[in-house]
């Protein structure tokens, strides 16, 4: 099942143009909406890469119990397989999107309310643990199939009376030499078939591996940057806090402040009062 790429109505949610002098300002609701609706295509994303990674072990448990070579399952491996790769470069794909719009919007916040970015952060982070726990679980059936290829390969040798070690039976599979020791007796052609087929499902898995190594170096510089910025939520946070602390001690100094200028006022104009009675009194007698 191929997944649609699904990146741009991600870019819908932007609040701020490439131009730093535009801003767009979107309605709170709207643009939690849309956000969501988009976290729960991306889960859903996942969930099918789950159900490839499961057909792939139905398949691949048939292959090891055929005594044959089946094409019509190898084919659906490989069909599978290339579904997987397909529809993980499409979710990779999408958490960049994701991650570099919450950047420029860390950089550039106009219009953007700081409990949104704070959301949009932490459902990336769980969509980016699930992603690499999808990834974790298909090099680990890899492996197995792996194991299991070279255990059937090492168990039709000894059907057939050459005993191998496993550095032997790795140079085997490493270089698809599998006529070294069977150079002077006549091995069944469907054998042959069948060892060879396995032996070129091997190199698939290893250059599937090198793939999965580059998208975990991805994943581990995500999580990384996005430790970065948690980190910078907390120091904001314990910032705003101790601002708002020394506002609030600056406020109750102002109001103290505003009290006993008053209290200076109200003196200053009773002795001015004082002053222009004792004037009137004393003009008077002199006058008298």
């Amino acid at each position: 099942m191929t997944i649609k790429d699904r990146s741009k109505e991600f870019n819908d949610l932007k609040v701020i143009n490439n131009q730093r002098g535009s801003v767009i300002v979107m309605d709170e609701e709207d643009g939690l909406k849309l956000f969501f609706e988009f976290v729960d295509r991306i889960r859903e994303k996942i969930k099918e890469l789950d159900k490839i990674i499961n057909n792939l072990d139905i398949a691949k448990n048939d292959i090891i119990c055929e005594t044959y070579c089946n094409r019509e399952i190898y084919t659906n491996v490989k069909n599978l397989v290339k579904d997987f790769d397909k529809n993980v470069q499409i979710i990779r794909k999408e958490l960049k999107s994701m991650e570099e719009q919450i950047k420029y919007d860390e950089n550039y916040p106009n219009g953007v309310l700081p409990t949104f970015q704070k959301i949009r952060k932490i459902h990336l982070k769980h969509l980016v643990v699930r992603f690499q726990e999808i990834i974790i679980k298909y090099n680990h059936s890899q492996e197995e199939y792996k194991n299991c290829c070279k255990e059937r390969i090492s168990r039709t040798l000894s059907l057939e009376g050459y005993s191998v070690n496993q550095e032997q039976l790795d140079e085997m599979v490493e270089n698809g030499l599998f006529n070294v020791y069977t150079n002077d007796i006549n091995i069944g052609l469907q054998f042959i078939e069948d060892v060879q087929s396995r032996h070129k499902e091997i190199i698939k898995l290893e250059k599937s591996i090198v793939k999965l190594i580059n998208l975990f170096q991805d994943i581990l510089f995500i999580m990384d940057s996005q430790g970065e910025v948690i980190d910078r939520i907390e120091e904001n946070i314990e910032l705003a806090e101790a601002k708002v602390f020394q506002a609030r001690k600056y406020a109750i100094l102002a109001s103290r402040q505003k009290k006993r200028l008053l209290k200076a006022q109200m003196f200053c104009g009773s002795l001015c009062i004082f002053l222009i009675l004792i004037t009137a009194l004393l003009l008077y007698s002199y006058l008298k």
